[in-house]
């Protein structure tokens, strides 16, 4: 009985209560949430170190290139695609004086533009930054063209949608408009579409060049197979080229294909003028912000990233805003704003008024040092 009894006993001690147990699995969720939040934090903070090295490595890229040319400029240029930036270090291969009317409503008494043409260097890789991370430049006050001023196929950054017709912004952040095109487009003359940024160096001595901020063309065949097998592009079959840079030299330096009677315009302004949906109109700048677009999209108040364009952007045809993830009655001058409140902020200290962030500053900005063209960030 003694030995009965003692079993007893040791069989009635009590277990753990529901409560106990709530409390502990509450315990453990938290942690695990706890957890979470730091790995999420560490590989934003991964990814963040990441895409400021990728951009540095670029800039330095393309600046070496400059240093090796033979006396021509080089540049960093800005794409977009797939929800990916890139940038390509491209040089300059000679000048185009391009067919459209610079001028009020494109008078005949206007002038012609100069442009001069780049090409991605030979063997220098393209750097792209992670998934998700963009990168805009700043366009200086008066440097984008807009609708009014009839200036669709030379101005920068104009008719696109992205910037309000007609307004005269003090200057804007824009983004790399690369990758709109039409897919069934058999013209291949809506490369008005694709506008960017660079940033430019001096051929030999690598120095930020600073003394043109005139935008230049740089060439950049699209995927498009429809206008390709068209003329001119199916005879001179640029984007077969395995050199682009000594393609484009012979283009430019062939008399033949100058002059076209039957045609406003000429084949090789066809081929790599300002309309080409093979060539990209660009502009050097001087100041580049650094992101990840969905949190800049959730601090400008956007609903999400348009899923197509993985971007604030409506499709992948045309370059403009897609008003759809923003609040009612938010319009395209009200999103510009935003965006570049959100930017800079807390840069300069002050708010617009009425315009608030929902959420925190996160955007990196970095000025470039005139004599070695590294990127310096600016802090608050």
């Amino acid at each position: 009985m003694r030995n009965g009894r003692y079993n007893s006993v040791r069989s009635a001690r009590p277990g753990f209560s529901i409560l106990e147990l709530l409390v502990v699995a509450g315990i453990l969720v938290l942690l695990l949430g706890l957890a979470a939040l730091g790995l999420r934090g560490l590989i934003g903070s991964s990814e963040r170190s990441l895409a400021e090295n990728q951009l540095r490595v670029a800039l330095t890229g393309a600046r070496d290139a400059a240093i090796r040319t033979d006396g021509g400029d080089a540049a960093a240029v800005f794409f977009f695609e797939n929800g990916k930036t890139t940038v390509i270090a491209c040089e300059r291969v000679g000048v185009l004086v391009d067919d459209e009317r610079i001028g009020e409503n494109n008078d005949e008494q206007g002038f012609r533009a100069d442009r001069e043409v780049f090409v991605p260097v030979p063997n220098v890789e393209p750097v792209t930054l992670p998934a998700g991370w963009t990168v805009r430049g700043f366009a200086p006050p008066g440097s984008i063209h807009f609708a009014g001023d009839d200036s669709r196929f030379h101005g920068w950054y104009d008719s696109t949608g992205s910037i309000p017709d007609g307004v005269e912004l003090p200057g804007a952040w824009v983004f790399p408009e690369t990758s709109f095109l039409d897919p069934d487009d058999a013209t291949g003359e809506e490369g008005w579409k694709r506008q960017t940024f660079a940033v430019r160096f001096e051929g030999q001595t690598g120095r930020l060049a600073t003394g043109d901020a005139r935008p230049f063309l740089v060439v950049s065949p699209s995927g498009n197979e429809e206008y390709h097998e068209v003329e001119p592009f199916g005879t001179y079959h640029l984007h077969d080229a395995d050199n682009t840079g000594q393609f484009v030299r012979r283009l430019l330096a062939n008399r033949n294909i100058h002059l076209n009677a039957d045609s406003e315009t000429t084949d090789l302004h066809r081929l790599i003028g300002s309309r080409s949906s093979d060539t990209v109109l660009c502009r050097p700048v001087m100041e580049l912000a650094l992101m990840d677009e969905a949190v800049l999209a959730r601090g400008v108040g956007a609903r999400r990233l348009n899923p197509a364009t993985r971007s604030l952007y409506a499709d992948e045809v045309t370059p403009t805003i897609d008003l759809a993830l923003f609040p009612n009655g938010t319009d395209l001058q009200g999103v510009v704003t935003l965006v570049n409140t959100w930017i800079t902020g807390n840069i300069n200290g002050t708010q617009t008024p009425g315009v608030a962030p929902f959420e925190p500053y996160e955007a990196r900005i970095f000025t470039l040092t005139r004599s070695l063209g590294q990127a310096q960030e600016v802090l608050p």
